[in-house]
């Protein structure tokens, strides 16, 4: 019994990051036993030949494809924020995604560092 209770807990998030995803998204969140998607829009952006370029045109009509298919599914939707800006957080928080990603390690490290290094040099003369 305690093994069941376990299975029943678990949940299937598809990670969406290629536009054949986006156009097969229906097809996708329909299949039986899937519980909610996940973004990755880096490798969105890549797949359609803008790496890390999220505003294009292209790119910011693939996520908004995205976010019509998924909002009108009753599952959980989550999205990588890669950029380390709270506001970008909260943004998707507000417009209605369950779960998120918020940026990478190597990002936040490089930020800070950065950041203290243009401290240092605005006191050296």
């Amino acid at each position: 019994e305690y093994k069941n209770f376990k299975s029943k807990k678990i949940k299937l998030i598809v990670q969406i990051e290629h536009i054949d995803a986006i156009n097969n998204l229906s097809e996708i969140i329909s299949v039986d036993g899937v519980d909610g998607t996940f973004i990755g829009p880096y490798d969105l952006s890549g797949s359609l030949g803008k790496p890390g370029d999220y505003n294009s045109t292209e790119v910011k009509k693939a996520l908004r494809e995205y976010e019509k298919i998924v909002m009108n599914h009753q599952k959980f939707v989550g999205f990588h924020v890669i950029n380390p800006d709270y506001k970008l957080v909260i943004d998707k928080i507000n417009n209605g995604y369950n779960f998120i990603g918020f940026s990478l390690d190597t990002i936040f490290l490089g930020s800070i560092i950065r950041d203290e290094l243009k401290k240092i040099k605005s006191h050296i003369k």
